[in-house]
């Protein structure tokens, strides 16, 4: 079978093809591969395994009279240019992803590869890429020319590279911009110890030869860009300024083609020459970044080094059960185990949880070909699926709710008992009254591992203009335990403005403004800007995540009693707790906190010294270190 694959577009557009050709050789073993490219970049398709054939077009934009005339000749012709730009989803997929799907294939890796070798390596040097191939990806020159001074100083040699020479010459200084073709600057970079650079080409050089790299994002989403280089030595300078990321439409008045644009995206400029040095810096000492307080001794478990972790979740949704899991899995994974998630439903999509994960998803029936040390189990079903795997491994169950309640068929809530008297599975929960219930209701003992918040993403920051009383309720109306219907009847007679935060775009007349599965840094805003959040769920196993990051953007809480919410909320110091469905109560509740702004003030300062004293997710992950067995002991 003959193939003709055509992708027109720069260096890193070509290298990232190279899991398009992997996988159409998987599906087509016999095939030949000719590959059609502009003649200015004719030597990197060579350097592709899978290809067979190199053939050129004369102009860069179209209309690209070649490949109308060369894909009669062939069984199967692909035109990759523009796929991604192409896709309806261009904000939540992976450019590798979108080529993927336009060719209709999955290859075994999605990290691209290159016929070249790396090395020998230099310890001292490092290799700085100058500019993006766009004026909103590039970083200012200052910032360039002072981390450059940054490095020297600490001993280093830059190497410098670029398509334009910029004549810097200096002590210390390897000066290739310009001087070389850019197969030649991706070798130079190969033999480095590390290689610093902006949203290019070059990292995806870098993570195809495993030289670590720190790659500085402004205007795109790093969690799309990096995607598949997550288990890559690697580093993100990003600035989470409010307009980022803007992907193709930048806002701020960047033009991507003006030359004097470069450098002048705020975004950018934003991020500073010390948080680069400071990121390889951590690369190169192979120094996690973690707070001081954190101490060495809590070191993996004698005689295993590095741990396989599996986390099994049901679905990939937007919850906070899912975004504990997906924190779990992100702090694990910085501390040097290997860690991956599986969704029951086979999704490969953890993007729809409008969470950032950092580590690899991977198809439930790849998860026996893993061979984990740990295997997590995360919902009521999980557990069935972990054993019909029948893994050598130790097996726990994370228990976050009372789960056999959350069914409305007898089935699946026998099942859901049932689940929580499997003898091979040790049990963990995230709350003391689950712990209870479960050694009360199944005679279970269970690990406490209690949840926390990031401080990094939750912290006052009131943005949004407010001209009247505003509370926010959260919550989706189509589970009724989460008592939704009942924060609207609340507010109901009230003169308020009500915002909304939900996973579900239900509309209710009631509401003023409604945010479905925002980012997080939206959400924080949110919460900041509100004068309340309202949460009247009827049973919280634990103390909700939206009231933690709401006290811990100083938004105060009106809440349902429930056992696990008093696991946190301290009614008149951090909180007010109102009796489960005392409608009446709890609009004067509500009213008396939006009259009375010392009170306010007082639940705010409470809420936020909890948060600081409680919420620390450093201390919630040692603990789950040692439940899990990833740690000795002693540690």
């Amino acid at each position: 079978m003959r193939i003709l694959v055509f992708r027109n577009g720069g260096f890193g557009d070509i290298l990232t093809t190279g899991p398009v050709l992997r996988g159409l050789k998987r599906k087509f073993p016999d095939s030949e591969i000719t590959y059609l490219t502009h003649w200015y970049f004719e030597e990197l398709p060579h350097l592709l395994p899978c290809v067979d054939r190199v053939e050129t077009v004369q102009d860069f934009l179209p209309p690209h009279p070649e490949f109308d005339a060369l894909r009669r000749e062939y069984d199967l012709a692909i035109d990759l240019t523009m796929a991604a730009e192409r896709s309806p989803y261009l904000e939540r997929w992976n450019r590798t992803d979108a080529m993927c799907d336009v060719a209709g294939v999955t290859p075994s890796s999605f990290v691209p590869e290159i016929r070249l070798e790396r090395g020998p390596i230099d310890p001292k040097r490092i290799a700085l890429q100058l500019t993006g191939s766009a004026a909103e990806r590039c970083w200012p020159m200052r910032h360039n020319r002072l981390l450059t001074e940054m490095l020297v100083e600490d001993g280093y040699e830059v190497v410098l590279l670029d398509n334009e020479d910029i004549g810097w010459e200096t002590r210390g200084v390897i000066n290739l911009a310009g001087r070389r073709t850019f197969i030649e600057s991706v070798k130079a970079m190969s033999a480095c110890a590390a290689v610093i650079g902006p949203d290019s080409a070059m990292y995806h050089f870098a993570a195809a030869l495993d030289v670590p790299f720190v790659v500085i994002v402004g205007a795109y989403n790093p969690a799309l860009l990096l995607k598949h280089y997550r288990k890559k030595k690697h580093r993100l300078a990003y600035s989470r300024i409010p307009c980022e990321p803007c992907f193709l439409t930048p806002r701020c008045g960047i033009q991507p083609e003006a030359k004097e644009h470069r450098g002048q995206a705020p975004c950018m400029r934003s991020i500073t020459p010390e948080t680069a040095r400071e990121h390889v810096m951590e690369l190169l000492e192979h120094e996690p970044r973690a707070p001081s307080r954190r101490s060495s001794s809590c070191r993996l478990r004698k005689g295993t080094g590095r741990q396989k972790v599996l986390y099994l979740t049901p679905t990939f949704g937007c919850s906070g059960g899912i975004r504990v899991i997906f924190e779990h899995c992100n702090r694990l994974s910085r501390r040097g185990h290997d860690v991956f998630v599986a969704s029951e439903d086979g999704g490969c999509d953890p993007s729809l949880s409008s969470f950032d994960l950092e580590v690899p998803v991977v198809s439930p029936d790849d998860v026996p070909g893993l061979r984990p040390d740990v295997v997590v189990a995360t919902g009521a079903t999980t557990p069935w699926t972990v054993l019909r795997w029948a893994l050598d491994c130790r097996i726990f169950y994370l228990v976050q709710g009372m789960e056999p309640y959350f069914h409305g068929d007898a089935a699946s809530m026998q099942r859901a008992h049932a689940s929580y008297r499997l003898p091979q599975l040790s049990l963990a929960t995230v709350s003391p009254h689950l712990e209870r219930w479960l050694r009360e209701q199944y005679g279970r003992d269970s690990e406490l591992v209690e949840s926390g918040v990031d401080e990094k993403i939750f912290f006052p920051e009131p943005v949004f203009e407010k001209h009247r009383a505003r509370v926010l309720i959260e919550g989706p109306s189509t589970v009724p335990w989460k008592g939704v219907e009942d924060a609207f009847d609340i507010v109901g007679d009230l003169d308020v403005e009500v915002w909304r935060l939900s996973a579900t775009s239900d509309h209710h007349p009631g509401i003023d403004r409604l945010w479905c599965r925002p980012d997080q840094e939206t959400v924080r805003k949110t919460y900041s800007s509100c004068d309340l959040l309202l949460k009247t769920s009827y049973m919280e196993a634990g103390t909700p995540l939206p009231v933690m990051e709401a006290m811990a953007c100083a938004c105060p809480v009106v809440a349902y009693d429930t056992p696990g919410m008093r696991q946190h909320c301290r009614h008149e110091e951090n909180a007010l707790l109102v009796r489960q469905g005392d409608i009446v109560g709890a609009r004067q509740a509500v009213a008396r906190l939006l009259s009375d702004g010392g009170l306010r003030a007082r639940l705010a300062e409470g809420g936020v010294e909890t948060a600081r004293s409680r919420f620390g997710w450093e201390e919630k992950v040692d603990r789950l270190e040692r439940v899990l067995g990833l740690v000795a002991d002693d540690a």
